[in-house]
């Protein structure tokens, strides 16, 4: 019964049109298959869970009493993404929605707490001391990226994945490609939101293939082909405007990388 009733799940996930239906079938999934017991346990063999248990509740403790100085005392003693092994690999395939419970409310409680950080309710630590706590945390974390590879008719699948992404809001700035991910990366870099809306919708991709000469033409029956260097850049050209990396930065507030 259960086996069955997770196969359908699985089957939604496969089937889901947008973000929203997939999570909600990989919750239910999870549900049903017992993996949410897993997730509510802090227990486990790949993480300090202990570590990571103390030091939630002492900046949750911390948060509570207003210690504008505390909180940056206990972030400044380690903030970067694989802060006892949370990062591990093993306890992000498991789920099919999220992972240990633990590790997502200290993430938040993170949040929370750089948020308290930069808000004016903290102005009474210097803001020049608050701002090296920033670039050295920044350094320390680093950020995402998003790399996409070649194989020509990836292309297509860069271009959903980069659209889930930013109609999430999580599309990351730093973006880098080759050959179709490039193309995608490339087009992604050089538009600002109002036209990425409109470049990524199916139906002006769909048009934009029946095009003779169209960006995304070479692409179409989805086997390899051999273009002219100049041919693809006269084809990449149309889309892409001749723009220096400081003015993509500066006119989409995105990095093209």
């Amino acid at each position: 019964m259960i086996f069955s009733a997770t196969k359908r799940l699985e089957s939604d996930m496969a089937d889901a049109h947008t973000y929203d239906e997939w999570k909600a079938a990989a919750i239910a999934h999870d549900k049903k298959s017992g993996v949410t017991r897993w997730q509510k346990s802090d227990e486990s063999k790949h993480f300090d869970y202990t570590s990571i248990r103390r030091r939630l509740r002492r900046l949750r403790r911390l948060r509570a009493k207003n210690d504008h100085a505390a909180v940056l005392f206990a972030l400044n003693e380690g903030l970067h993404g694989n802060i006892d092994g949370m990062g591990s690999s093993a306890l992000y395939g498991k789920a099919q929605f999220s992972t240990k419970k633990l590790i997502v409310d200290y993430v938040n409680e993170v949040v929370d707490a750089l948020q308290m950080l930069a808000s004016s309710e903290a102005d009474d630590i210097p803001m020049d001391e608050r701002l090296d706590f920033f670039r050295r945390a920044q350094h320390c974390y680093g950020c995402s990226a998003l790399m996409m590879s070649g194989a020509g008719s990836l292309l297509f699948f860069h271009i959903g994945v980069v659209k889930a992404l930013w109609l999430e809001g999580v599309l990351p700035s730093v973006l880098s490609g080759s050959s179709g991910g490039a193309v995608v990366g490339s087009l992604v870099g050089v538009h600002d939101d109002e036209d990425l809306e409109e470049m990524l919708e199916p139906e002006n991709l769909a048009q934009e293939m029946q095009r003779d000469e169209g960006l995304f033409r070479r692409f179409e029956a989805f086997r390899p082909e051999v273009a002219k260097a100049e041919d693809g850049l006269d084809r990449g050209g149309r889309k892409t405007p001749d723009f220096a990396f400081a003015e993509c930065d500066h006119d989409t507030e995105r990095l093209c990388t």
